[in-house]
């Protein structure tokens, strides 16, 4: 293992293990906090899988081809937010969940 895997394949774990256990504990709780958390809970999981994939891609171009372009894109990827799991509170995501509206619409048009 490589320097640069041991160094950014990593960082996807922790994500993937908060969207899992974040989906446990919402499962107990009921179909609408599953609901409510379930774009953040794909989106991380996602990011966490496709980070994964961009850092092997980045290790197999270093070593076969010598390639550097995918290990930086590894490493911008790396920088931007791949946790998506702390959100908006719970009633913003049940709004959400539930195509209700968070705010009268009148308060939108007072700018």
């Amino acid at each position: 293992c490589s320097l640069f895997e041991q160094t950014f394949r990593p960082i996807p774990r922790p994500a993937a293990d908060h969207a899992i256990g974040w989906h446990r504990a919402a499962a107990a709780d009921g179909p609408l906090a599953l609901q409510g958390g379930a774009r953040r809970f794909a989106l991380t999981l996602g990011r966490a899988t496709a980070l994964a994939l961009v850092c092997e891609h980045a290790q197999w171009a270093l070593d076969h081809e010598r390639d550097t372009r995918p290990r930086s894109a590894a490493i911008a990827f790396s920088h931007q937010p791949i946790d998506l799991m702390e959100g908006v509170g719970a009633s913003v995501a049940a709004a959400l969940a539930l195509d209700e509206a968070t705010v009268e619409p009148s308060a939108l048009d007072a700018s």
